[in-house]
């Protein structure tokens, strides 16, 4: 009884055992499995950059060599791209670049900008991953570490212009803090453009397509009369002659103003079909002002306006009672809105009218509406006596 008892309970425990040791494997087996097939989970640590442009110009970035973008820790630079001369892994088994180490002094390196339009943007994802490098001399290396759990520095630098479509010119840089694993993005909106080194330029052109001449009024010694520029409603004064008062700044410096002898004429400049005619202007405009209860002219200057010019022109001219002067006649005149500093061509164009259709017959009718006959006259030659058709 005592034997029996004891190899019970050993058989037991034995059983115990291997029970134990199979639930141990089948763990083990399933742990493998499920590291194979788990689905990864989204690395926590990814940050989006992203440069937008929301100015009425174009933004350049540094591409080649990558200047554009770049992220610091309190001051010194975080590696997050390996170039050529960047060491090699610390880890003899890591994955290297082929020119990882080597010198990259003269390198042939072609330099590259990119173009932001207006209202586009320009974006960039880390996995943050940083290439640490560590040791000195020859024994410099990388590792790679994941930047987590802290603040670091991300610089964006752009610009407005480029030298030879290479270089960015004049860049300017924003620099924003972030933290990886708490900011899944990091935006740097540019929405104020610098003023233009130098004064705008917009070119005013009426085409004639049409086929016959047209005409625009100039005349010497005068603003050119086919093209008015408005703001806001308002006529802008864009040119002055010797016949008009000097400039403020010169009747403050003299104490008077030169008038030149000379005499303004008008004339019709005759535009052939196929041809046109151009007047450019430069931004600048001119307000009637007074020194001294002497009359003389403000210069003014803009850069980026929203204006109107209004062309005109007409299809004949006639002279004055005197002769002396040739007047455009039988005006038509288009307004168009322009960006100053934006738009660099504004042109109307003249074309032959388009003949209204019209039906060949008309219907004339009268309608009696009264409680009492009506009666017309009619007649077999030439036309209906009860109506007539007249012209003029």
């Amino acid at each position: 009884m005592r034997r029996s008892t004891a190899l019970t309970t050993f058989l037991f425990i034995a059983a115990a055992v291997l029970a134990s040791v199979a639930v141990a494997c089948t763990h083990s087996e399933r742990g493998d499995s499920n590291e194979e097939f788990n689905v990864q989970e989204p690395d926590e640590t990814e940050v989006e950059f992203i440069l937008e442009n929301e100015t009425d110009v174009s933004l350049y970035i540094q591409v080649q060599p990558a200047d554009w973008f770049s992220i610091e820790r309190n001051g010194d630079p975080v590696h997050i791209t390996r170039g050529c001369g960047f060491p090699c892994p610390c880890d003899e088994n890591a994955e290297a670049l082929p020119s990882c180490g080597a010198d990259c002094v003269g390198a042939d390196i072609a330099l590259h900008v990119d173009e932001i339009a207006p209202g586009d943007d320009e974006r960039l994802t880390w996995d943050g991953v940083e290439y640490a490098i560590e040791g000195e001399g020859v024994d410099r290396c990388y590792e790679e570490v994941k930047a987590t759990d802290e603040v670091l520095s991300a610089e964006f630098c752009y610009g407005f212009e480029t030298k030879d479509d290479q270089l960015v010119a004049d860049a300017e840089c924003q620099t924003v803090e972030f933290e990886p694993g708490v900011d899944e993005q990091v935006v740097v909106t540019v929405d104020d453009a610098p003023l233009p080194s130098g004064p705008p330029s917009v070119e005013f052109v009426v085409e004639n397509d049409s086929s016959d001449p047209v005409y625009i009024q100039e005349a010497t010694l005068a603003p050119t009369d086919w093209v008015t520029i408005r703001q806001d409603g308002s006529s802008l004064r864009t040119e002055t002659s010797c016949l008009d008062p000097c400039s403020c700044e010169d009747l403050a410096e003299h104490g008077a103003c030169a008038i030149c002898d000379a005499f303004r004429h008008q004339y019709a400049d005759e535009v052939d079909p196929g041809d046109d005619r151009r007047h450019t202007w430069d931004g600048a405009f001119y307000e009637l002002n007074s020194i001294d209860n002497h009359s003389c002219y403000d210069q003014f200057q803009m850069y980026s306006e929203s204006l109107e010019v209004e062309v005109c022109y007409g299809t004949d001219y006639e002279e004055d009672e005197n002769n002396l002067h040739e007047l455009v006649v039988d005006l038509t005149c288009e307004t168009v809105s322009f960006e100053l500093g934006v738009d660099q061509q504004v042109v109307v164009t003249v074309e032959d009218e388009t003949p209204v259709p019209h039906d060949e017959s008309i219907d004339f009718a009268i309608v009696n509406d009264s409680d009492q006959s009506i009666y017309l006259q009619h007649a077999t030659f030439p036309a209906p006596g009860w109506m007539s058709v007249y012209r003029d």
